[in-house]
């Protein structure tokens, strides 16, 4: 037999509840599901600002060790500079240059030969090529002694250190005459 109308509306009104309860769960489910997706759009979007951050610290990094990287060699650079021009120096003054700062400025430093310990292999060559064709530069040592040279090891008095009859004696064999 067929349901009554009662146990029909009955079965409805169960069905309804079912339904209404269902719906009543599926929205608590679809506020969830949207609370999810805003925490989820909250992690991308903070994952992307720390790939960017984290982007942008690789690159200050990498421009940070290019920058020391160009102090170190232009501080190597200077230092090698300091060294060729050192061993110029030792060079000119044992080749007898009257002025150094003129041999260091005339000097071809194209034509250096620098060893690996950054040593100037043929500096005395260069000058001797440079005496040769420049002897006004350099000095012309004398056979002829003009008089006695002091010992080495002997350096003169300060006169400050002297006494006063030293003083007075220095002073007269010098020729100078006081007051």
């Amino acid at each position: 037999m067929p349901p009554t109308e009662e146990e029909f509306q009955a079965q409805i009104a169960a069905l309804t509840a079912e339904r209404d309860g269902l719906k009543g769960r599926l929205s608590e489910v679809n506020n969830e599901a949207k609370g999810h997706r805003l925490n989820a759009d909250n992690f991308r979007t903070q994952a992307e600002k720390a790939a960017a951050d984290a982007e942008q610290a690789r690159k200050d990094a990498e421009a940070k060790i290019a920058d020391a990287n160009k102090r170190a060699e232009e501080t190597l650079t200077k230092a090698q500079q300091k060294a060729v021009t050192a061993d110029l120096k030792i060079a000119a003054r044992e080749a007898g240059a009257v002025d150094i700062a003129d041999i260091l400025a005339l000097v071809d430093r194209t034509k250096l030969k620098v060893n690996a310990d950054g040593d100037v292999e043929n500096a005395a060559e260069l000058l001797a090529e440079m005496k040769a064709a420049k002897p006004h530069l350099f000095a012309i040592k004398s056979t002829s002694s003009t008089g006695k040279q002091p010992p080495p090891d002997t350096k003169p008095k300060h006169a400050r250190d002297m006494t006063d009859a030293e003083f007075d004696a220095v002073l007269k064999s010098s020729g100078i005459r006081l007051g």
